[in-house]
């Protein structure tokens, strides 16, 4: 019988983000009066897409968090354990696109806490992103003893 991972940093990380984004696509589709449903309808036909893509990558992630986190380690899903962090960036990347598109214009009272709480959440996924690839790189070099020039 196989045991579990134990559960790091990175773990609670990626729980942390795709928690937030899972809020936000369930906000933008059950809750049409909303802040964040003003903000996609207000994008225009970006907006559907955008939440839609959205929508894509926390599923991926919930996959990512469930087989390669949780499960045994002879449930391994490979391709979402090597680039997880372009899913990160996905929702960081959906994250600036809705913040940038809802400042654009008139901003409604109170909604400039939405912005800030969505430019927040999009430096938080890229920032992921990147030390999850600087750290790879670092991995790689390591294990190979050659520089990079």
């Amino acid at each position: 019988m196989t045991t579990p991972r134990p559960l790091d940093m990175s773990f609670i990380c990626r729980l942390s983000l795709m928690w937030q984004a899972a809020v936000t696509v369930t906000l933008a589709h059950m809750a049409p009066t909303s802040l964040t449903a003003e903000m996609i309808a207000r994008a225009g036909p970006m907006g559907p897409l955008a939440a839609a893509f959205l929508a894509v990558c926390v599923l991926v992630a919930v996959l990512d968090l469930i087989i390669n986190d949780l499960l045994p380690d002879r449930y391994v899903l490979r391709c979402a354990e090597r680039y997880r962090w372009l899913g990160v960036a996905g929702i960081g990347i959906v994250y600036l696109f809705l913040a940038t598109t809802a400042a654009v214009g008139r901003v409604a009272d109170g909604e400039w806490v939405l912005i800030a709480a969505y430019l927040g959440h999009a430096v938080l996924c890229l920032w992921w992103a990147v030390a999850c690839v600087l750290i790879e790189y670092r991995t790689a070099m390591a294990a190979t003893k050659e520089l990079p020039c």
